[in-house]
C-alpha cells in the first residue's frame, strides 16, 4: 500500500509495542493505536489492523483533536477497502475530507490521502473520470508537499485507472513518470534503509 522499507516498519512496531499506554492520556493512547494499525496495513496484516479499531471505535468522538480524528477516518477508510467495504470506505474518506476543510489548520498532506483513497474507491466503484479527477488533485498537492513517495502511490494509481478507461496516451505518460518516480523513491529508501541501520547498530 505504501513505499516503505520492512526495517523502518520493524522498527516502527518495536517502537509502538514498546510504548506503556497506562499514563498516556486518551488522545496519545489513540494516536498510539491509530499508529499501530497504520503499520500493520503497511506490513500487509489486514487482521491485526481490523482487530486495533474494533478496540477503539467506541473512543471516537468531537473531544479528540482533530488531526487524530482525520486519521482514523482515513486508516478506517483503508481498512474497509480492503475489506471491500466500499460504501463505509468512501463515507470515511468524505468524513476526514470535512473534518480537514473545516480544520483551521488544513493540511495538504492529510487531505492528498483521504483523496487517494476516496479515488480508490471510485475506481472500484467502476467510475474511472471521477477518480481521476480525485488522483489529478492528489497529485497536485503530492508535488506542492515535495513527497516522493506519496507522488508514486498516486501516479501507480493513475496507470491502473488510465488503463481502465482505456486512455493510451496518458498511461503511457504515467508509466514514464513513475519509472523516474519510482527510481527517486528507491534511491531515498536505500538512504533511509543505510541510516537505519547505522543507527540500530
Amino acid at each position: 500500500m505504501y513505499k516503505e522499507s520492512e526495517v523502518e516498519i520493524s522498527h516502527s512496531e518495536i517502537l509502538l509495542d514498546n510504548i506503556s499506554e497506562d499514563n498516556l492520556s486518551l488522545e496519545a493512547k489513540m494516536f498510539v493505536q491509530i499508529e499501530k494499525a497504520k503499520t500493520y496495513l503497511q506490513d500487509n496484516k489486514l487482521k491485526e489492523a481490523s482487530e486495533i479499531f474494533k478496540k477503539i471505535e467506541g473512543n471516537v468522538n468531537n473531544n479528540l483533536n482533530v488531526e487524530t480524528q482525520i486519521w482514523y477516518q482515513i486508516t478506517l477508510g483503508k481498512i474497509a477497502i480492503e475489506n471491500k467495504e466500499l460504501i463505509k470506505s468512501q463515507h470515511c474518506f468524505e468524513k476526514a475530507l470535512q473534518l480537514i476543510e473545516k480544520s483551521s489548520a488544513k493540511n495538504l498532506y492529510t487531505k492528498t490521502y483521504a483523496l487517494s483513497g476516496l479515488a480508490s474507491v471510485y475506481f472500484l466503484k467502476k467510475n474511472h473520470d471521477k477518480a481521476s479527477l480525485l488522483l489529478n488533485e492528489s497529485l497536485k498537492n503530492s508535488e506542492a508537499l515535495n513527497n516522493v513517495f506519496l507522488k508514486e502511490m498516486i501516479v501507480r494509481q493513475q496507470i491502473v485507472n488510465y488503463l481502465a478507461l482505456n486512455d493510451t496516451i496518458n498511461y503511457k505518460l504515467a508509466n514514464k513518470e513513475f519509472s523516474i518516480v519510482n527510481n527517486e523513491a528507491d534511491l531515498l529508501e536505500q538512504d533511509a534503509t543505510s541510516v537505519a541501520y547505522r543507527d540500530w547498530e
